[in-house]
């Protein structure tokens, strides 16, 4: 069946009912196969008005273009969609971006949409959920920095198409409460939790981050150690305290235990600083493939047979396990595009922990070259055990980061590596090493 790919906007209302509304309704009649995040961003044109939220879905479908537009005004329509004035707000805009390939020039219908590579908050959800998208100028995704001036924030994960709902962003689910004087909890969430049932070590080195967040706002985070205690599960709350080891006007150094029912599960130490400086010097970016041509992990993991977890589905960085380098496959490095999931967000502890992702969870691929298994044979399973990083660049990035891993050592029982972190323009942003058990 012929794909399609659909954005959609809401700017008046309730928002995200407006989005959800429509994306059902699609489902109805059509085989929805994905859905980026959702994104806020400033209303384009001369009337002034609330932000947006807009996202983009990919549907297979039997109906013709035209059919499917027509379909599309329907569902504008039925959620109360009123075309008065150009530019003006809207409570459900349906914009038919993509469809098979195919160039149409119609007086009311332009397939693929004209302003596709005008505006960030189109290209940044269709690049997400579909990195190797193109039409006859080329990858869409090209058409990026031209338009990295334009403001957008990601504040949810991607569709869950099974439930039909948005996955919590990790910043909604980073919802911490203060319970007293440094302490604070928070709700594990459920679509930041491995297969394993345990939480993405990313996520609870994100929550360490946040919650230094709230004690030195004004400060950036430089170099933190996290120590698993133990497994965290899902579905559970659970407190972070901290200890102030050393504060000073300029620099703080802080102990945060994660516990569940006063039971530490996870330690670690996090020091922070008042000014970086601007970044004069840091480790060249490598040459590697571009992101049209990689592959969203959880759809390398389905073709493999497996099931992805739900923090893969909630993080979705792009690999190409034919080509682990994303290069030329001569490299002892693994190498993965990596979405920042806090786009648009300035704080630095957000950006540090965008960057902290990508350092937990790159070892294991690398670990799987290392041993033969990458593209067959049994997984080798790399449960962490201690991580450090050290954050060179937490200045606002933009949607995307490059790791690079390598393994440093391994053994029968362990594995060792290193990962550094770059911004898609190429600035050295962070360097981590992880220590690993080997099982299988």
């Amino acid at each position: 069946m012929p794909k399609a790919y659909i954005g959609l906007g809401s700017n008046v209302g309730d928002r995200r009912e407006h989005l959800t509304a429509a994306v059902k309704d699609l489902a109805a009649t059509e085989h929805l196969t994905g859905g980026s995040p959702i994104y806020v961003s400033a209303p384009i044109g001369p009337v002034e008005q609330e932000p947006f939220e807009n996202a983009v879905v990919a549907i297979e479908t039997d109906k013709s273009a035209r059919e499917l537009f027509e379909r599309l005004i329907a569902i504008e329509t039925s959620r109360g969609r009123i075309r008065t004035e150009r530019w003006g707000p809207r409570t459900l805009d349906l914009d038919l971006l993509w469809y098979d390939g195919t160039d149409i020039d119609e007086p009311d219908l332009v397939v693929p949409h004209r302003e596709i590579r005008n505006r960030r908050f189109v290209l940044a959800p269709l690049v997400y959920l579909a990195p190797q998208l193109a039409d006859s100028t080329g990858p869409f995704v090209d058409a990026l920095p031209a338009v990295a001036d334009q403001s957008v924030r990601r504040v949810t994960g991607p569709l869950d198409r099974r439930g039909l709902r948005w996955r919590a962003g990790l910043v909604e689910a980073l919802d911490l409460r203060r319970e007293a004087d440094d302490r604070y909890s928070i709700d594990l969430a459920h679509d930041w939790v491995n297969r394993s049932g345990a939480m993405f070590g990313g996520f609870l080195g994100s929550a360490v981050l946040f919650a230094a967040s709230q004690e030195h706002p004004e400060k950036v985070p430089t170099t933190m150690t996290y120590r698993y205690v133990k497994p965290v599960p899902e579905g559970r709350r659970a407190e972070l305290r901290i200890v102030h080891e050393r504060r000073t006007e300029r620099s703080a150094l802080m102990a945060i235990d994660l516990t569940l029912d006063d039971e530490i599960y996870g330690a670690a130490h996090l020091s922070v600083v008042a000014d970086r400086g601007e970044a004069r010097f840091g480790a060249r970016a490598p040459d590697v493939m571009p992101i049209d041509q990689c592959i969203p992990v959880d759809e390398i993991i389905g073709q493999a047979g497996g099931e992805p977890g739900n923090s893969v589905e909630s993080w979705r960085p792009l690999e190409r396990w034919d080509i682990p380098d994303l290069g030329d496959g001569s490299s002892d490095y693994f190498r993965a595009w990596c979405p920042n999931p806090v786009e648009g967000n300035d704080s630095p502890y957000a950006v540090a922990a965008a960057m902290f992702m990508p350092i937990d969870a790159l070892i294991w691929p690398a670990a799987m070259r290392v041993a033969g298994r990458l593209d067959h044979g049994p997984s080798l399973f790399t449960p962490t055990v201690e991580i450090t990083a050290r954050f060179a660049d937490t200045q606002a990035s933009d949607g995307w980061h490059l790791g690079e891993s390598w393994v440093d050592h391994m053994s029968t029982k362990s594995v060792a590596g290193s990962v550094r972190v770059f911004t898609s323009h190429g600035v050295h942003a962070a360097t981590g090493h992880s220590l690993n058990l080997t099982i299988g």
